[in-house]
């Protein structure tokens, strides 16, 4: 234990005689909202529920939710009168839109696409950070 890091996105990258199972102090697949820290000081590995655990009881979150949250009302997306007129809009700009915003044929093809047929993020998008 040498205090190396290896972190990849495919298996199979080091040579078995090279690195050995044994030398590695913990191995793994990192999900889909999984974290991983290192601390640079203690060079202490910090797993998924620690940092979540960590980070839910530095602030009063709970406490905060409760005493600020307020419930909206439902309302209609569009209005009885809202006509085709905004969506018509953005139809014809929605290329334009979506590549203001950062976003590529491929997210919309891949990802926004497959998140309103799944409802829930694709599980290939690990790292993908784009607010939607």
């Amino acid at each position: 234990h040498d205090g190396t890091c290896v972190v990849s996105s495919e298996a199979g990258i080091l040579e078995p005689e090279r690195a050995p199972p044994e030398a590695f102090r913990s191995k793994g697949r990192l999900g889909p909202g999984k974290m991983v820290v290192i601390d640079l000081k203690t060079g202490e590995l910090i797993e998924n529920d620690a940092i979540k655990t960590k980070m839910a009881t530095k602030k009063p979150y709970g406490e905060w939710n409760r005493t600020f949250r307020e419930d909206l009302k439902a309302t209609e997306f569009l209005g009885s009168d809202h006509g085709n007129f905004v969506a018509k809009a953005v139809e014809e700009n929605l290329i334009t839109l979506e590549f203001d915003m950062g976003y590529t044929i491929e997210d919309t093809e891949m990802v926004v696409e497959a998140m309103a047929a799944m409802g829930k993020e694709p599980t290939f998008c690990m790292g993908n950070d784009k607010p939607l």
